[in-house]
């Protein structure tokens, strides 16, 4: 009985995009995270800093929640992104749904957090950001790709385009 729960616990694979490691290539490790709340995005960060203190970590964000993408949290969010060397965030999806003087504002956080000292960059679309991803980092980088939604692919993308400049 004891030896069927140490092969249970040896074999468990843990949860599903908590600060799940999708790969490396060129130096460049990949990790995806659902987090999409301003303190989940806070501490995936501070716990990620901590799992690999020797990388330079690339905070990736897509407000993709439905109170992500209001502006409930806008404020919150200025402060979730500490600890992160740079900072990249796409327009919002379905922006359309949301009221005007309800919605989340991509380019205020990117202008916030930047009066905060960071490095940020705010992106039209998920491709802007994936391009300027694969022509900005370099070996050693941790990029930490948060969203509660599959961001289109990023993660995999990613890995598969520094894949092929690695080759």
């Amino acid at each position: 009985e004891e030896a069927e729960v140490r092969e249970a616990f040896r074999q468990l694979r843990g949860v599903k995009r908590r600060q799940e490691v999708v790969g490396e290539a060129g130096g460049v490790m990949i990790v995806d995270d659902f987090a999409h709340h301003p303190t989940a995005v806070r501490e995936t960060i501070r716990a990620c800093r901590e799992r690999f203190p020797d990388r330079r970590l690339v905070a990736v964000f897509e407000p993709r929640s439905n109170s992500s993408r209001r502006n409930v949290f806008q404020d919150r969010y200025a402060q979730s992104f500490d600890g992160a060397h740079g900072v990249m965030i796409p327009e919002p999806p379905m922006m359309e749904k949301i009221p005007p003087h309800e919605r989340f504002s991509s380019s205020r956080l990117v202008k916030d957090l930047r009066v905060r000292g960071l490095e940020a960059s705010y992106f039209k679309s998920t491709d802007l950001l994936l391009q300027a991803l694969i022509s900005t980092v370099r070996p050693g980088d941790l990029v930490l790709i948060m969203s509660n939604g599959d961001f289109q692919d990023l993660p995999r993308r990613l890995l598969k385009a520094l894949s092929r400049e690695a080759a």
